[in-house]
């Protein structure tokens, strides 16, 4: 189950005595700092992006034949969404791009260009 969790117990410990934090105070606090409760297994990279995406109360899209081949590691922890993301992908090549909104897509590494795309209009590139 990968669940949000608003309350950690090492925050009392942290507080000074006689003073008394809710967990909506912590939620508010974790949403300033960006920071989400993941506790998601080792398995298939879309697995781990969707589990991800509702952990972090997002959209994640991506085309499942771009991360089928992939393995992502266990993620625990309190992590930002950027930095779950990194440590999903990990050495797979693939990144992500992120919306104003918080929307992610999952994206490949880009081909080269063609020489041909690259030549200014009318003329052809050089062949030896």
């Amino acid at each position: 189950m990968h669940t949000l969790k608003s309350v950690q117990p090492s925050r009392a410990a942290t507080r000074p005595l006689g003073t008394h934090v809710t967990g909506r105070q912590v939620a508010a606090a974790d949403a300033l700092t960006g920071l989400v409760e993941f506790n998601i297994p080792a398995g298939p990279l879309g697995t781990s992006l969707l589990a991800i995406a509702r952990c972090a109360g997002t959209l994640v899209s991506f085309k499942p034949q771009l991360v089928s081949t992939y393995q992502a590691p266990a993620i625990r922890g309190r992590f930002t969404l950027q930095e779950a993301l990194k440590l999903a992908l990990g050495t797979s090549g693939l990144s992500f791009q992120m919306t104003p909104s918080g929307v992610v897509t999952i994206v490949g590494q880009a081909s080269a260009p063609d020489a041909a795309a690259l030549a200014p209009a009318g003329l052809a590139p050089l062949r030896s």
